[in-house]
């Protein structure tokens, strides 16, 4: 099991986390973090994981890229780079990636079971049924995308690496917040690797990618063996857009959700800000908000 995330020296804390809770439960996998800036201040021997710096990607113009794009814009530019480096490194594997605001509570098995069923590419959908809410509707999916990016595995097959390819060369130019356009991050591109890649297969157990966006559709609690959603086991829960300085914010993203009203995942949220500051969070910080461009684009609503 080869996985990475990607992230900015800040954001350490969050791949710490994730490594923590994926071995866990997956003891024997390869893990990385491909870092979106310099490494400076950082003493990357110490950490429990490959680090991967932009140097090493084979970005054909990082300085237009990172001239041209915001920071979260950037991030998720060079994704497809980085599958590119650990294809090369681990020939006919598969290779996951998960957002570094992942809590992982559980192992992966219905994952696995798609794996080795034959699947090439494995994707989780944003929402398996209907959007009807106010500020999370079906159109928000048409603009953003239909899945879930904070989680998309790959297999080094001929087919997906030409896809890969395609993607990268795409990402250089288009990987921007522009919904009038069709365009938003690296997302709405995999709307397309179903049409792409013969293999593709669609995780749609509630329990991967619970979310802001969904949480209207699963149903948390906690049971004898641990937290579970929708009566099934819950694998990871995506917190995208949270605040970990301000503990009353569930999600910036989402102005009808907050800590007194989300429930059971308020109670999950504390738990992740518990361990990313036990992780060291304050210290890679320096007790500075993590910058979310998005909000400066005036699209909370969005992922």
């Amino acid at each position: 099991m080869i996985v990475f995330t990607i992230c900015p020296r800040r954001m350490i804390a969050y791949a710490l986390t994730l490594h923590e809770a994926l071995t866990r439960h997956h003891p024997d996998l390869s893990f990385y973090v491909a870092l979106s800036d310099g490494d400076e201040g950082l003493d990357t021997t110490t950490f429990p994981f490959g680090v991967l710096r932009l140097s090493e990607l084979g970005l054909p113009d990082l300085e237009t890229m990172a001239t041209r794009y915001s920071d979260v814009e950037f991030r998720a530019s060079i994704k497809p780079f980085v599958f590119q480096v650990l294809f090369d490194r681990h020939p006919g594997a598969g290779v996951l990636y998960l957002d570094p605001d992942t809590f992982v509570t559980g192992r992966f098995d219905e994952f696995f079971d798609l794996v080795s069923g034959g699947a090439e590419c494995v994707l989780v959908p944003a929402i398996t049924e209907p959007a009807e809410h106010a500020e999370i509707d079906d159109g928000l999916f048409l603009r953003s995308g239909v899945y879930d990016l904070g989680f998309c595995w790959l297999a080094d097959r001929p087919a997906v690496r030409r896809m890969v390819w395609w993607w990268a060369r795409r990402l250089q130019t288009d990987c921007v917040v522009d919904p009038a356009a069709g365009l938003y991050l690296d997302q709405r591109w995999a709307d397309l690797f179903p049409a792409f890649i013969d293999e593709t297969r669609i995780l749609r157990h509630p329990g991967y990618g619970v979310a802001y966006w969904n949480l209207g559709q699963r149903r948390l609690r906690q049971g004898g063996g641990g937290w579970l959603v929708n009566g099934l086991p819950l694998r990871s829960f995506h917190f995208a857009g949270c605040d970990i300085e301000d503990e009353s914010v569930f999600s910036r993203h989402i102005s009808l959700l907050d800590m007194r009203n989300a429930g059971r995942a308020a109670d999950l949220l504390r738990e992740f800000r518990a361990t990313l500051i036990r992780h060291g969070h304050d210290a890679y910080t320096g007790n500075a908000h993590a910058d979310d461009v998005l909000g400066e684009r005036g699209l909370n609503d969005l992922m």
